[in-house]
Formats: C-alpha cells, sequence, structure tokens
C-alpha cells in the first residue's frame, strides 16, 4: 500500500465524521425551530381573534401591492395596518388577576329561594392589573362581569345571582378572564380552576296545625 493511499484514507474517514456531525445538529436545529415555531402559532390562534387576522393579512396584502405597483398610499395603508396588530398584542402583555376564587355561600336552596355565587378575584402580583371582562357560566347562561383595575394586593368581590325557577342542579363556573385591546384584533383568555353547583330542591312544604 502506498504512502499516497494511508494519508487519504484518514483524511476522507475525518470529512464523512464531520459532515455526519453537522447535519445532526442541523437535524437537532430544525427540530428546534419547528417547535418554537409550533408553539408561537399556538399562542397567536389563542390570542388573534378573526378580526386581528384579517387586519394581518390585509396589512401583508397592502404592502405587497404598494411596493408591486410603486403605490406609496397603500403602503401607508399596510403599514398602519401592521401597526394596528401589534400594538394590540403590545396592550395584551402583562398578567391577569393571579387568583380568581369562585364560591357558595348556600350551595343547596329550595326552588324559588335566593342563591347567589360570590367571587373573589385578587392580585398578587407587583404589577397594576389593567382590568379585565369576566365571564361566568350559570347553568345554560353566561354572566359578564367587567373587573376594575387592581392595585398591589388588590382585591374586588363580586356576587352572581343563580336562577332557582325549578329543580336540579345549576353548574356555576369556571370563571374566564377575558382582556381584549380597544380594536379588538386580540384577546386573551384564562380559565379559572374553581367551579360548583347549585342543588335545587322542591319547595319545602308548611306544616298545617
Amino acid at each position: 500500500m502506498s504512502s499516497d493511499t494511508r494519508t487519504i484514507i484518514p483524511e476522507e474517514a475525518a470529512s464523512q465524521g464531520l459532515l455526519a456531525v453537522v447535519i445532526a445538529r442541523a437535524v437537532v436545529a430544525a427540530r428546534a425551530a419547528a417547535s418554537v415555531l409550533e408553539r408561537t402559532t399556538r399562542a397567536a390562534r389563542s390570542v388573534v381573534t378573526p378580526l386581528g387576522w384579517g387586519v394581518i393579512a390585509g396589512g401583508i396584502a397592502s404592502l405587497v401591492l404598494a411596493y408591486g405597483w410603486g403605490w406609496t398610499e397603500l403602503a401607508v395603508i399596510g403599514w398602519g395596518l401592521l401597526f394596528v396588530a401589534a400594538a394590540a398584542s403590545l396592550w395584551l402583555v402583562g398578567r391577569g388577576a393571579g387568583q380568581i376564587l369562585l364560591t357558595l355561600p348556600v350551595p343547596r336552596v329550595a326552588v324559588g329561594e335566593t342563591a347567589e355565587a360570590r367571587l373573589v378575584a385578587r392580585n398578587p402580583g407587583r404589577r397594576r392589573f389593567s382590568g379585565a371582562r369576566l365571564e361566568i357560566p350559570v347553568g345554560r347562561r353566561v354572566v359578564e362581569l367587567l373587573l376594575p383595575a387592581l392595585s398591589r394586593g388588590g382585591e374586588v368581590d363580586e356576587h352572581v345571582g343563580i336562577p332557582t325557577d325549578r329543580r336540579g342542579i345549576v353548574a356555576v363556573g369556571p370563571a374566564r378572564t377575558v382582556r381584549a385591546d380597544p380594536s379588538g384584533s386580540c384577546d386573551a383568555r384564562s380559565c379559572g380552576r374553581t367551579c360548583a353547583n347549585c342543588t335545587c330542591i322542591p319547595e319545602r312544604s308548611r306544616c298545617r296545625r
């Protein structure tokens, strides 16, 4: 075997090993990028409303047509639409009410009696909470309440009426927090963990003497 052959074989093996390392790292990087893209897409779908997708699509289409045809006014409209979408996403930056507790002071009532659910929202965080809309499922209907701005350590206590016109079990909760930007392009929804059932029993008959 010549000296040239002994020299070439190790170099080819080294090059093949390096190529394998490069391919393996490229595959790992591609998987990581795909995972990040999937999480970002999932987050966008959960936040961007149909109106928001329309604003984004309109902005992109306007920019494509504007730069393709040299239409300055259309470019201004396109950038304006994208700015609205970006501002809407920044509007939601922050945290909602850290704790939402839903309880039933009286979980068992007679038909026709008054029944209420108590909802307590607290802000244990360090930043001020700008407020949100609360959606509370009560039986077949959804009750909406406006949660005011809460400073650090702030608390709000609300009561929600429960229909007791017929016997049965009325499911209450869980409460959902909805924070939306003024344009309606984005909204963030978070669901509480507490729910309760109010049991309506037949009206108690009075004993006759």
